[in-house]
């Protein structure tokens, strides 16, 4: 799902004593080769990895979808949201998040910010966003029973669409907010100017 796999990328603010170096700008925000490397090593610990992907096509990936966190973010700003004040951070290991050239800090503020985008998102594209019945009955009996059969060979009975509506309703409409905002991005990306630097500048393959 693209929205969970934004949700996962945050940018975060580059250490002041590496040598950096712009990979791209985002109107006048500028993301740097640092940003997407914590961004790599922050996702492989949240994920429980035993390590980043550290490959060309890993980084170019992360850097499209920082691109697009910084498009929202900027929407975010432009807005004037009010970001709910942040909630318990989780307890972190130390001696992992050092092994893994992490902070503490870095990963509460990603955490924190991931929280914050999505109550945004949430609330940006979940209003226009609904399912109609016959959309409700065509993905119970095109998807979900035909994946519940393949579950659950033999079982009977098999579930009425009365009893797993609401599961569907969900999850179609999780769908609608991933279109809407996919849809919202690729316009976002025409209005501001997304600018790329050569990777070979910065030292990617």
């Amino acid at each position: 799902m693209r929205r969970g796999a934004l949700l996962f990328l945050l940018v975060a603010a580059a250490r002041g004593e590496v040598l950096d170096c712009v990979v791209a700008t985002v109107g006048r925000q500028a993301i740097t080769r640092s940003a997407v490397e914590e961004q790599l090593r922050i996702m492989s610990f949240l994920n429980a990895e035993a390590a980043a992907d550290t490959s060309a096509a890993a980084k170019h990936r992360t850097l499209e979808r920082l691109i697009d966190v910084a498009l929202i973010r900027r929407e975010m700003e432009i807005s004037r949201y009010v970001a709910a004040p942040p909630g318990n951070p989780p307890k972190l290991s130390s001696q992992e998040l050092a092994a893994r050239g992490l902070d503490e800090a870095a990963v509460k503020r990603h955490l924190e910010l991931q929280a914050q985008t999505l109550r945004f998102v949430e609330v940006r594209f979940r209003p226009g966003s609904s399912v109609t019945d016959g959309e409700l009955e065509a993905y119970y009996r095109e998807k979900y029973l035909p994946e519940w059969q393949r579950a659950n060979p033999g079982k009977s009975p098999v579930p009425e669409l009365d009893d797993v509506r609401d599961r569907i309703e969900a999850v179609l409409l999780e769908q609608r907010i991933d279109q809407a905002m996919e849809a919202w991005l690729q316009e976002a990306r025409r209005q501001v100017r997304v600018r790329y630097v050569a990777a070979e500048a910065c030292g990617w393959e």
